[in-house]
């Protein structure tokens, strides 16, 4: 502001604008008070073009009003509020009214995007599956396991890739997974077969 020594700032000082049309320069009130309202000058300081004392003067900062003070306020600006609104019902309905076409077509795009949804898991599963399929297609030997016992020996039990693959599987993975830890032999009929690897806990995990 060229026109006082001081500089006149929001927290310490009135500031006025004198518009003209759709600009305005902005000076101390001190400033224009002393130029214009004492001399009773009413030209623009520094464009030199006249304006109406009553219309043209606009107080834009008075630390001592209330009022002003309020409307300096972020929160009450229109498009800060007008925004908190669009956000508050950014998430409820649209209550925009559809011809009985665009209605008819709307329907039809969200059936048909259900339907591939429905489309790409089912193939991604049908996918997961046949690969399964050939998985197991490939088992064409046997199989051994290692079987720990309490007593320190161990035994090698023979299982049939070839013929149950998928029962084959279920068994390897339960014994990565260590469900056969600590499991009893349970039957035994001599001379015929002993029966074990049951779970503790009739546990009954399995992955087929």
């Amino acid at each position: 502001m060229p026109f006082s020594t001081p500089v006149a700032t929001s927290s310490n000082g009135i500031i006025v604008a004198i518009r003209h049309g759709n600009s305005a320069n902005v000076y101390s009130y001190e400033a224009y008070h002393e130029l214009n309202v004492k001399t009773k000058n009413w030209e623009d300081l520094i464009s030199g073009e006249t304006f109406n004392r009553k219309t043209d003067v606009w107080i834009l900062n008075d630390p001592d009003d209330l009022k002003i003070q309020k409307r300096r306020d972020i929160n009450t600006l229109y498009h800060i509020q007008h925004q908190r609104q669009l956000g508050a019902n950014k998430q409820q309905t649209s209550n925009i009214r559809h011809s009985v076409t665009a209605s008819r077509i709307s329907d039809k795009m969200k059936k048909n995007d259900n339907n591939n949804t429905k489309k790409r898991s089912s193939s991604s599963d049908n996918n997961l599956q046949q690969e399964g399929k050939r998985c197991h297609r490939r088992l064409k030997k046997k199989g051994y396991v290692r079987m720990e016992l309490s007593t320190g020996a161990y035994l090698v039990l023979e299982i049939h890739c070839d013929y149950v693959p998928r029962t084959v599987t279920n068994i390897i993975k339960l014994c990565q997974e260590k469900k056969y830890n600590g499991s009893l032999f349970h039957r035994l009929i001599k001379k015929f077969m002993i029966q074990g690897g049951k779970p503790p806990k009739n546990s009954r995990d399995r992955h087929y």
